[in-house]
């Protein structure tokens, strides 16, 4: 299977904006891609409802609550996994057994003034994956200004500009610093 994605750094408010415009994409199931210890996997019509699930969620470690996106009608495929713990079992979903779905995690405002990074993608292999990816990723780039160095720009929504002016950093799992966090040049930031 090839994998195709698309990264860009949200904040809250551009989080929420962009569960408000899902629903101009047309009828789609979203299902969390993991329970909590002992139930079942929440599976939401509406985006907005889906919205409501995300806020209600915490952070664990530096993830939020990430969202695999179906047809309407498709079927869900689920396993069950027993805790190793004995504590009991989770639900979880994949794209191996869900092949025409494709998953939205989104990062947002995290811990000491940090944006975590979010994405739209599949591992999918099927037309309606590669579909679906496109009609998102439509979406998500329509909302961010390109900034950064030729060939390894970063994709930004409006909240998160303003958030850097104020001296916000980006972060591409929230773990603490890296090098592979992004570095944005208070110059690419003139004029946005």
């Amino acid at each position: 299977m090839s994998s195709l994605r698309a990264n860009f750094f949200a904040d809250d408010s551009d989080i929420s904006d962009l569960f408000s415009s899902l629903k101009s994409l047309g009828e789609f199931r979203y299902v969390e891609s993991q329970s909590a210890t002992n139930e079942a996997l929440s599976e939401h019509l509406d985006p907005m409802a889906a919205k409501e699930d995300f806020f209600g969620s915490k952070f664990i470690g530096s993830k939020r609550k990430a969202f695999f996106v179906l047809d309407k009608n498709c079927q869900v495929e689920k396993r069950k996994i027993k805790l190793t713990d004995g504590t009991g079992i989770k639900e979880k979903m994949d794209q191996y057994s869900n092949p025409d779905s494709i998953g939205l995690s989104f990062g947002g405002e995290f811990s000491n003034n940090m944006i975590v990074m979010s994405s739209v993608g599949t591992i999918g292999d099927t037309e309606r994956s590669r579909e679906m990816f496109t009609l998102f990723r439509k979406l998500m780039m329509s909302k961010t200004v390109r900034v950064g160095e030729k060939g390894r720009p970063y994709h930004l929504m409006p909240g998160v500009i303003n958030k850097l002016k104020q001296g916000w950093r980006l972060s591409c799992h929230g773990n603490g610093f890296s090098i592979s966090d992004p570095i944005i040049s208070p110059d690419d930031l003139v004029g946005l």
